[in-house]
């Protein structure tokens, strides 16, 4: 699957500091920029980004898709009130998504940057800890029952 994050640009005409791009993958703060807002991207924005295709992948449906027939001002406007509120979770759609996944996503997703992965490496680090069974370090792992089951598998012989 190929996506626009609005890597490509017209060679004749340069648009220097100009914010665009697939509104249904751009995160708050990008699309803040891009209603003329003072906020700005960064890799944290990237990594939510990711995580819409993470849960996009996991869920089957985007995690806040964009209403037909509205402009592309006004789409903006809509999807940054629905990025407001806490992200959903992709075990809602597909209940195989087990929690420390859907923590890993939902962490991704959050409204606000600062409660976002820093950086992609501790998005991988969190990744591998959850294919090892081992708890994560970065994302909220809630799910006690999961944490218990990776714990059984790291020490089959207890």
């Amino acid at each position: 699957m190929i996506l626009d994050f609005n890597v490509a640009a017209d060679a004749d005409r340069p648009r220097a500091g100009a914010i665009g791009g697939t509104a249904e993958y751009m995160a708050p703060e990008h699309l803040e920029a891009y209603l003329g807002g003072t906020t700005t991207a960064d890799r944290r924005s990237d990594l939510y980004s990711l995580g819409v295709i993470l849960f996009e992948l996991l869920a089957d449906v985007l995690p806040h898709p964009c209403p037909a027939g509205l402009g592309r001002g006004l789409a903006a406007q809509h999807m940054l009130a629905l990025r407001k509120a806490p992200p959903p979770s992709p075990s809602r759609e597909n209940p195989a998504v087990p929690p420390a996944v859907d923590a890993i996503v939902r962490m991704l997703l959050d409204p606000d940057p600062t409660r976002r992965y820093a950086d992609a490496t501790q998005l991988a680090d969190d990744l591998d800890r959850q294919l090892t069974n081992r708890p994560l370090r970065y994302a909220p792992d809630r799910s006690v029952k999961e944490r218990v089951r990776k714990w059984r598998r790291r020490n089959p012989r207890a």
